[in-house]
């Protein structure tokens, strides 16, 4: 009947108020938006155990940090957890049967990963290695499911948190459909740049070859082709320390 709630008879006042505070209370936790912060999320967890019908959580979702090049989860493993990524950078890869890496994302800090393999119930269809020294928050399995299926409504918050993830991922797809190698390259240049994750304090981008080829869609061969290319045009310089844009510009007005 789409009801909030009920109450039988007989009652008394007294019980008719409770049941009323607990709806306004729901109601008023529904409505409140979280933003993807560390301390926001901890009020998430634990503010919906307050709300009548959901499950109570358990307190194990707890940060920890991840040393760099140490595995968070292995590609075939059974899920466990969910991730949310508090500082540092992560990358999530798949390996194809001649041993190459397929890279699914870069997770920095605000960002939740691993949730797809809990939400279809199957082993990880990827990897995640730690670039950068990570603080990860581990909310495990059950809870991350108590939360998308006890609640429609809290479930549609969570669910916009982690849109974010899957609408990088589409336009990954779209350049490698759409770009040349060389407007892709330049693409992946210009993001990384962007990003302080990914650059030293000089704005050198450090990302290993082998990766940007992987983002580009192309093999590592085109791809030193093409940065051989670009420094000879004057918009980037190569170094020890990795490579930087001095013409971003023109790599912008290549892509368009």
């Amino acid at each position: 009947m789409d009801a909030d709630d009920y109450i039988t008879k007989p009652f008394d006042s007294l019980e008719l108020l409770n049941v009323i505070e607990l709806r306004l209370k729901k109601n008023e936790l529904i409505k409140r938006t979280f933003p993807n912060t560390i301390t926001d999320i901890h009020n998430f967890l634990y503010e919906t155990t307050e709300s009548p019908g959901v499950q109570k959580l358990s307190d194990h979702h707890r940060p920890r940090i991840y040393k760099k090049k140490e595995f968070v989860f292995v590609e075939g493993e059974q899920p466990k957890y969910v991730y949310f990524i508090a500082n540092g950078l992560v990358k999530t890869f798949k390996s194809t049967n001649d041993g190459k890496e397929l890279i699914t994302g870069f997770h920095r800090g605000r960002n939740f990963f691993g949730f797809v393999a809990v939400l279809e119930d199957k082993l990880n269809n990827e990897s995640a290695i730690v670039l950068k020294e990570a603080e990860i928050y581990v909310i495990p399995q059950q809870d991350f499911l108590t939360l998308m299926y006890s609640n429609k409504e809290i479930a549609r918050k969570f669910v916009s948190m982690l849109a974010s993830n899957l609408y990088d991922a589409e336009n990954m797809l779209l350049e490698l459909a759409y770009r040349s190698v060389r407007q892709r390259v330049a693409a992946v240049l210009i993001k990384l740049n962007n990003q302080s994750d990914f650059t030293s304090k000089d704005q050198s981008i450090t990302v290993a070859r082998k990766d940007l080829s992987s983002l580009a869609g192309t093999t590592t061969e085109s791809l030193n082709r093409t940065i051989a290319d670009f420094k000879n045009e004057g918009l980037i310089e190569i170094h020890d320390k990795g490579l930087r844009i001095v013409q971003q510009s023109k790599l912008e007005k290549m892509m368009a």
